[in-house]
């Protein structure tokens, strides 16, 4: 059986990490902006009840494969809006 890489799903809607945040505001903010574009979000190693879920490390903002490419983009417009 082929090992999975994370990077490279077989499936279009396997989840995979368009963006990492700092603290958990961050994160809602970017996943807000991916939804209010029609990309469903998800964001993985937040807080828990005052707990890390995971640890260590920042959050992570995933969207489906399929979704991939457009998310990074909206992403990087919003980057340089902001920039600018």
């Amino acid at each position: 059986m082929p090992q999975r890489d994370a990077n490279h799903p077989t499936d279009a809607s396997e989840p995979v990490v368009v963006a990492f945040a700092s603290d958990e505001i961050e994160a809602a903010i970017i996943r807000s902006a991916l939804e209010g574009e029609g990309i469903p979000a998800w964001v993985v190693g937040g807080l828990t009840a005052g707990m890390r879920a995971e640890a260590p490390g920042r959050a992570k903002i995933l969207v489906r494969a399929q979704d991939a490419e457009r998310a990074r983009q909206i992403l990087a417009e919003d980057t340089e809006e902001s920039q600018s």
